[in-house]
């Protein structure tokens, strides 16, 4: 989850940037999600061996999120390529998904035996 607001943050505040004017989530992501986001990044680093790999793979996983979002709105509502449930199908897998392939991805929850 750290991934997605770290990308949405990202994301209004290189649209602002890019159109020179104020939108809705700029001011979110300035004064929450990135201080936010950085400070758990960095606890995170401090604490579990591993996190850089796994805080790559949940930004890399969050682009791969917004990359469905906005490119399915735009087949789905203004290109008419798909119906709008099969773009809610695929937000569904592509948040459903990380929960099969990471379940015992823990190292601190396996145990000896």
């Amino acid at each position: 989850m750290a991934g997605m607001t770290l990308v949405n943050a990202v994301t209004h505040i290189l649209a602002g940037v890019l159109s020179q004017s104020y939108n809705p989530g700029l001011l979110t992501a300035v004064i929450l999600f990135i201080p936010l986001t950085l400070t758990y990044f960095n606890a995170v680093l401090k604490t579990i061996n591993l996190a850089r790999i796994q805080i790559i793979s949940a930004i890399g996983w969050a682009v791969v999120g917004h990359m469905i979002m906005v490119g399915g709105l735009f087949a789905a509502n203004w290109f008419a390529l798909f119906p709008e449930y099969v773009y809610f199908g695929l937000l569904i897998l592509w948040s459903v998904v990380p929960a099969f392939l990471f379940q015992n991805s823990d190292p601190l929850s396996r145990q000896e035996g």
